[in-house]
């Protein structure tokens, strides 16, 4: 599918969301730490999706809650460009 879109002469890029930044802030030591554990996971889960997705070129933005989504949409077109 990629290189059908690439070969009628279109970009692509992978928005992925930073899901902890969607979570509330933690009230407690528990959740706290529950937080950290969960952070983890995403940043694994970011870490891989860069891995699988950049080794096709594709560059992944990382959109957060407090991004527009015209700047997400921004960020990746600068990262095409780029590539």
């Amino acid at each position: 599918a990629l290189k059908l879109v690439r070969a009628h002469g279109h970009a692509v890029a992978f928005i992925v969301p930073d899901a902890r930044s969607f979570a509330p802030e933690p009230s407690d030591a528990l959740e706290r730490r529950l937080y950290a554990v969960y952070g983890r996971g995403e940043e694994r889960r970011i870490r891989e999706t860069r891995a699988l997705i950049g080794r096709y070129g594709v560059p992944v933005v990382v959109a957060q809650r407090r991004d527009p989504a015209a700047a997400a949409l921004m960020r990746a077109q600068r990262l095409q460009r780029a590539a």
